[in-house]
């Protein structure tokens, strides 16, 4: 059990760093933080479901031939929401602004039609993304960009949406974790 959860916890941090960039990276502006929030917010309602199904398994009687079954069957229950997800992750096409750092415009603007629902959205979006990172290119080597996230009002109001709704969801997390012990 340890090295399945070990292995685990190492699948959740590239989940954890790169979805909400991949996500921050193709959404249109007007929208770019909600969608943020709402992948936290999907994942704590993972959570849950998975304590949902560890109750739906919690009462399966062992066979003959099989010893915990019901935790053998809680634990098997995740690997079909993930099964699913893998599948989907293909039809995703690649972040525009990756491929623009690699100097594949044309790559990247296929890849921002298919985000889009018309080719100037595209186009607009494709012009500012570029502006952005030779903007990106110029900043200055020392500037804190911690800083910046207490010093803009903006940056502090979302890190702290951020972080509450991380907090509240390990909470959770740690809660079901203490009743299924204690339980």
């Amino acid at each position: 059990m340890f090295i399945a959860r070990f292995a685990l916890g190492i699948g959740i941090g590239p989940k954890s760093a790169t979805v909400p960039i991949y996500a921050a990276e193709c959404t249109p502006p007007a929208i770019r933080g909600a969608l943020v929030m709402q992948w936290q917010m999907w994942t704590a309602f993972g959570i849950m479901l998975g304590y949902a199904s560890d109750l739906a398994f919690y009462g399966v009687a062992d066979t003959s031939t099989i010893t915990g079954l019901n935790w053998r069957l809680m634990m098997g229950s995740a690997m079909f929401p993930a099964v699913i997800v893998c599948c989907f992750v293909f039809m995703c096409p690649e972040s525009p602004r990756w491929y623009m750092s690699k100097g594949r415009y044309a790559a990247a603007y296929e890849a921002m039609c298919a985000l889009r629902f018309n080719k100037v959205q595209a186009a607009r979006d494709l012009f500012y993304m570029a502006e952005l990172l030779k903007a990106e290119e110029n900043m200055k080597i020392g500037q804190s960009r911690i800083k910046e996230l207490w010093a803009v009002p903006r940056n502090r109001r979302a890190m702290v949406a951020s972080e509450i709704v991380m907090f509240m969801q390990q909470v959770c997390v740690k809660a079901c974790l203490c009743r299924k012990l204690v339980g």
